[in-house]
């Protein structure tokens, strides 16, 4: 690593990294086409972070969008059980630019690597960790924010036993309209009925199911609704949930109602077949998470004061986002654009 005045320059990942020299570089923890990541030490404040290079940002607006959707959400969305961007480090000059550096907060895992290491989850590790993402999921929707790709692999976890949510370039506004997003997709295996289809219903209850996957496969170690393509995926939902009612298929698309509708009737699965060593109420909360219609689920506050958390629930806790989310960046449009509202979000974290 060699030193440039202020910066530093390295290679890592097989790209050239140029940063503050206040950060040590010690290893990759990851790379992709679009970025690499790496673990470094802060000597400023004697600290470990994660600093994420992204590569080419402007070559798909798509990616720009989210990427500015991501570093917006995350600051607007002050919580502790939410991913902290440290910084964004200023690009060389206002235009032009074509890489950026983000600098968040270091977590040694998430909770899919967690879920397939040999680590066994107590009863008392489900309450804790899925109290912590009902705290955060709380919070989210209060900011008017809905997740929209909740899974164990956007759940981070560190050695103070914290748990924070990531993983907000699909979330959406309330007041978004599914059906503006055509190219809309998650992980399969976490997504609700009604946005397993494209051009679903957006709502809060989506993430609370997504939540109830999560559970499930914790108790399990495995998840839910691990099948192939969209239609073998509703017939999944079926013989574990048992055959929707009209009035459970609301908003359901037509084509995916039709399919229902010709399956062989199914009774709703006794969960305890399927998690015989599981607590009680967490079998309890679980069914209520996991049901057909949207609106049959309970919020994320409601989640939490369920007595599976007696023991942890603080209504103290409960004070949601306060303000009002900005959403004003989903206007930008131009390459010109996005480049000055990354510099203007750069200059907020800058000395």
């Amino acid at each position: 690593m060699e030193s440039y005045g202020a910066k530093s320059r390295f290679l890592a990942g097989g790209v050239e990294f140029i940063i503050d020299s206040n950060y040590e570089f010690q290893k990759v923890i990851s790379h992709s086409s679009h970025a690499v990541t790496i673990r470094a030490k802060d000597k400023n404040r004697t600290r470990t972070v994660t600093i994420t290079k992204y590569v080419n940002i402007f070559d798909d607006l798509q990616f720009t969008r989210d990427l500015v959707k991501s570093i917006k959400l995350q600051r607007f969305c002050n919580s502790d059980h939410v991913e902290i961007i440290e910084s964004v480090l200023l690009p060389e000059s206002r235009t032009g630019y074509n890489d950026l550096y983000l600098v968040k907060e270091f977590c040694e895992t998430n909770l899919h690597c967690a879920l397939n290491s040999k680590y066994i989850f107590t009863t008392e590790d489900v309450q804790y960790y899925m109290y912590l993402m009902l705290r955060g999921l709380n919070y989210i929707h209060s900011a008017n924010i809905i997740h929209n790709d909740l899974k164990p692999a956007n759940l981070l976890l560190n050695s103070s036993s914290d748990l924070k949510i990531t993983g907000f370039d699909s979330a959406k506004g309330s007041h978004h309209d599914l059906a503006s997003f055509p190219e809309f997709i998650v992980a399969r295996w976490y997504r609700a009925p009604e946005v397993s289809y494209p051009q679903g219903k957006l709502m809060y209850e989506n993430d609370i199911w997504s939540a109830g996957c999560i559970i499930a496969e914790i108790l399990s170690k495995k998840p839910l609704f691990s099948v192939g393509d969209i239609m073998s995926t509703y017939r999944r939902y079926v013989e574990m949930l048992g055959t929707p009612s009209e009035h459970d298929m609301e908003y359901l698309h037509i084509s995916v109602k039709e399919f229902i509708r010709a399956l062989p009737r199914y009774e709703r699965i006794d969960w305890t077949t399927l998690f015989p060593d599981a607590h009680a109420d967490a079998i309890d909360l679980l069914d209520k998470m996991l049901r057909f219609h949207p609106k049959d689920r309970p919020k994320a506050e409601e989640c939490m004061k369920h007595p599976f958390f007696v023991e942890l629930f603080d209504g103290d806790e409960m004070a949601g986002f306060r303000g009002e989310v900005d959403w004003s960046f989903e206007n930008a449009r131009s390459r010109e654009d996005y480049e000055r509202l990354i510099y203007e979000e750069a200059l907020r974290y800058s000395d």
